[in-house]
């Protein structure tokens, strides 16, 4: 009788098999990063009004005055920018007054990214032990850059503007936090990776993560409807500067 062949299977590309794990990975991260929770109303609304020439200062004050934890602050920050005056400063609209828009924003921006990161995360790994990420010194370190790109910006020429250069240095590391809250076990090898290899952590998220915290800064920037020039700040913070 006829002989019969069988046509055996086709090997498959490993190359291939290994792209889509990558990319199933990815999707899984960013899925989690997506659960993260949303940047408060208050601070995107005063975001939007201090970035339009129509507000009215009636409005940034009577949001800010329905915090009564962020009036309590931004009153804290203006007594103790009025140095040599005796009576305390009492009213929200005097501080806006002293303080202007822009750095109201900055105080409420500071003061609601802190508060969205004090939340626990989302990922069933999470424990309660302490990791080798110090938020408290991260903090520090954000501020410290946002404070010194605040101050370069008015040397940049052309100008930039200082205020949105603050928020860039606020946020510029936020991917970070993110990956702490988000899979604290999985960015825990990262930092630890980094530390014993001296390497650089966005090789080390790459490897562990499958991305790294430029890409999930961007991801969560634009979840939170951030003006571009921030999101981008928070995506190409780490890439080398285009040549001039």
């Amino acid at each position: 009788g006829a002989q019969r062949f069988h046509r055996a299977p086709m090997a498959q590309n490993p190359s291939n098999t290994s792209d889509e794990i990558k990319t199933r990975k990815v999707e899984l991260v960013l899925q989690q990063l997506d659960s993260l929770p949303t940047l408060p109303v208050i601070a995107m609304r005063l975001m939007t009004l201090t970035g339009s020439p129509d507000s009215k200062m009636a409005e940034i004050v009577s949001l800010v005055s329905a915090d009564q934890a962020l009036a309590s602050k931004l009153l804290s920050l203006a007594n103790s920018a009025m140095t040599g005056v005796r009576s305390p400063m009492t009213s929200v609209q005097q501080a806006v007054v002293m303080l202007g828009f822009e750095t109201v924003r900055n105080l409420v921006l500071s003061v609601k990214v802190f508060e969205v990161f004090q939340q626990g995360g989302t990922e069933d790994e999470q424990t309660d032990l302490p990791g080798p990420f110090d938020r408290k010194e991260f903090w520090k370190h954000s501020l410290a850059v946002a404070t010194a790109a605040e101050m370069l910006a008015a040397k940049v020429k052309p100008r930039l503007n200082m205020h949105d250069a603050f928020v860039c240095g606020l946020l510029h590391d936020i991917g970070k936090v993110a990956f702490d809250t988000a899979m604290p076990k999985s960015f825990a090898r990262v930092i630890e990776v980094a530390m014993l290899t001296r390497g650089d952590v966005s090789d080390a998220e790459r490897r562990i993560i499958g991305l790294d915290h430029g890409l999930a800064g961007k991801r969560l920037a634009e979840a939170w409807n951030l003006p571009q020039v921030i999101t981008q700040a928070i995506w190409l913070h780490g890439a080398p500067p285009p040549p001039v």
